[in-house]
């Protein structure tokens, strides 16, 4: 980044906060100088906030006008949790491996934090430790890219508000989900680590691509090797 680094990060998570909660609709047009304007902001600040955004596919730049919110349809959701897959499932195994005690710990303390928000109904909060969760798991191998690249693509995801709590399952249910990845690492077991993270992710994705796809044929377009992952691991 060329301008003042903090700024443009407060700027992206103003935007990207105006996205996700619909403030910025999918389809609408804005003007990276108006935004400047309004958040008080000089343009550089503005213009490398929006071309972060336009990195994790939420936003398309459109020449001399602007940058307009896009919608994400079924085939970039099977496409985001393909590369979430790539990435999460096998740092999950390494968690097992490397994470110690200190990181047993961390999980701990938010399994319990959603449980709280879970009881709540405190779905911002769910939704933010939920990240943390994942998170954690993969910064275990000490590797901030990766868990910056997953970041980008929840938020890509998250931006149109494609979420399954409380649509196809409980925040309960999502949170149940959770607990044998953290008892996994937990036991140092990499193969039901990964296998545990593997069901969550594909069991999300699959939720995901029925509720956005709108079509039954479209719903069952996944890959095939998603069809027949949730099983127990092996023994």
């Amino acid at each position: 980044m060329t301008g003042d680094s903090s700024v443009t990060k407060r700027v992206y998570s103003l935007l990207l906060d105006e996205i996700v909660t619909g403030q910025m609709p999918s389809g609408s047009l804005h003007s990276i100088y108006q935004v400047a304007e309004r958040l008080g902001v000089s343009r550089t600040p503005a213009r490398e906030a929006v071309l972060r955004l336009a990195d994790a596919r939420m936003i398309t730049i459109e020449a001399n006008r602007g940058f307009r919110v896009v919608a994400i349809d079924w085939h970039e959701i099977r496409d985001i949790f393909d590369a979430r897959l790539l990435l999460e499932v096998p740092a999950a195994g390494n968690a097992a491996l490397v994470g110690g005690a200190q990181l047993c710990q961390q999980l701990d303390v938010i399994i319990d934090a959603l449980g709280v928000a879970a009881g709540a109904n405190d779905l911002h909060e769910f939704t933010q430790r939920d990240r943390e969760l994942h998170r954690a798991i993969i910064l275990s191998g000490g590797n901030e890219r990766i868990a910056s690249i997953v970041d980008a693509l929840r938020d890509a995801t998250q931006a149109i508000g494609a979420s399954t709590i409380n649509r196809s399952r409980t925040t309960e249910e999502v949170r149940f989900e959770h607990v044998p990845i953290v008892e996994a690492i937990r036991s140092g077991d990499p193969v039901a680590a990964t296998h545990h993270m593997r069901n969550h992710l594909i069991t999300t994705a699959r939720l995901l691509i029925s509720q956005i796809a709108n079509s039954e044929d479209a719903a069952g377009s996944w890959p095939e090797s998603w069809t027949d992952t949730i099983v127990e691991p092996p023994q």
